[in-house]
């Protein structure tokens, strides 16, 4: 992780445990504000991954790079562009970004697991890519038959959060310690 990489990890971790905590106390709006907050992550990863592929071009994992982000870019744009602009239903949004969000997830664990480029395996984003999945199919699951979704929603940004600010503050900790000349 580079010098700096480990604050906007924390950042994220940190943004996670908030929006988990609003998902269990404001249930009215929760809904609202955690499918808007997806779907902005989603764009805004969307074209960090998409630009970051596109520098790193001919790179052994820079095709699942573009691919996950221009998933993230384009669901996330439509999913905002779809419940800002037009008279969609709720249902239907929700539908569209658990797609989004189990696509998304699926590609950064494949790229976790098997397209690493050579960098050394990391456990952090195959739990948060995992719990990407699980959110999505929760989602489509909780249309089908009724679950409390904000309850399991909040418990899967909350350990997404923590997961996030450990293995940042981990990192931060691994960059400044100054390793001893033999």
């Amino acid at each position: 992780m580079k010098n700096n990489q480990w604050i906007w990890t924390l950042v994220q971790g940190i943004v996670a445990v908030v929006l988990g905590v609003w998902a269990l106390i404001g249930r009215d709006s929760a809904l609202t504000v955690l499918s808007y907050a997806a779907a902005i992550y989603m764009v805004i990863a969307g074209v960090i991954q998409t630009a970051r592929a596109l520098l790193n071009w001919g790179l052994k994992d820079s095709t699942t790079e573009l691919v996950r982000g221009l998933i993230g870019l384009v669901g996330g744009a439509i999913v905002l562009i779809l419940a800002y602009f037009t008279e969609t239903s709720t249902p239907t949004i929700l539908l569209i970004l658990a797609v989004v969000v189990i696509a998304y997830g699926a590609v950064g664990l494949f790229s976790s697991l098997f397209a690493r480029g050579g960098r050394s395996f990391e456990w952090q984003p195959v739990l948060v890519n995992v719990l990407l999945v699980i959110l999505g199919v929760m989602i489509l699951v909780d249309r089908s038959q009724p679950i409390d979704i904000l309850l399991w929603t909040a418990i899967i940004f909350i350990i997404c959060g923590a997961a996030l600010i450990w293995y940042a503050l981990a990192k931060q900790r691994n960059t400044n310690e100054v390793t001893p000349a033999i």
